[in-house]
């Protein structure tokens, strides 16, 4: 089917998966299911946003946001005012590799407006027929590719590199190494390491770095225990933990 809108779109939305609806998030809310998936959300109202580098980013009503699987932001909401967001959970064929929560507003062109609307109402109407499925995963597409457009941002078309890097972000948690994530893409250590810095830019454990580093960052801009943060972001001990957040202010 042709698509609905003029220019076509580099990324590709798997449209055999969605999760979709329009909810009131409350206590414990979290941007991603697991398995990989990328979430925009539509703002309806109420008060909320996401933590970056220790600040609160408050979400705008009326505006849309993509945030990347492989974004790793704490996201909170007023309990007195929980945000009301119209969503989809989705996956992307050749994923975006960003930290970045891209946004976007009605206001920027009639397309774009139009677009918002049709995700709005696509993603409250469960009962999709055929052709709104493709009407949903084209609009989608489009609205990731205007958000992005000013900020080139690299896609991963690598399925072993996309695997690694779902396996880094479901485990960075753990103690895992270089030569466990080259075993679970069954290549050799050396092998790995070149693939992967020829797609993501860097190095593999320079990445499981700076994730486990970004996630920790957050967890103590919500005011978390060190013992829980250094826990739950594969740190041996508080020690560790503190020592990489003083290095990395060194930088």
């Amino acid at each position: 089917m042709e698509s609905i809108y003029k220019k076509d779109s580099p990324f590709v939305v798997d449209a055999s998966f969605y999760i979709i609806g329009s909810t009131a998030v409350g206590e414990g809310w979290k941007n991603k299911a697991a398995g990989g998936n990328n979430r925009m959300y539509y703002i309806n109202g109420g008060t909320g946003g996401y933590i970056e580098k220790g600040q609160e980013v408050r979400f705008q009503s009326g505006m849309i946001y993509f945030l990347p699987y492989y974004s790793n932001f704490s996201l909170f909401t007023d309990l007195e005012d929980n945000l009301d967001v119209t969503f989809a959970d989705f996956k992307l064929l050749n994923p975006v590799l960003s930290s970045t929560v891209f946004s976007l507003s009605p206001d920027e062109s009639t397309i774009v407006s139009s677009a918002i609307n049709t995700f709005k109402i696509l993603c409250c109407n469960k009962k999709r027929n055929a052709n709104e499925k493709i009407y949903l995963k084209q609009t989608i597409e489009y609205l990731i590719s205007v958000m992005v457009s000013t900020q080139p941002q690299r896609l991963i078309n690598d399925q072993t590199i996309i695997n690694a890097l779902n396996y880094i972000h479901s485990n960075f948690s753990e103690k895992i190494s270089v030569a466990d994530i080259a075993e679970k893409c069954f290549l050799s250590v050396d092998g790995f390491i070149r693939r992967f810095i020829r797609s993501v830019g860097e190095p593999p454990y320079s990445y499981l770095k700076k994730l486990r580093l970004q996630t920790a960052l957050s967890m103590r801009a919500e005011g978390q225990r060190l013992t829980e943060i250094a826990e739950a972001c594969g740190y041996d001990n508080p020690s560790s933990l503190l020592h990489a957040i003083a290095s990395e202010k060194k930088k």
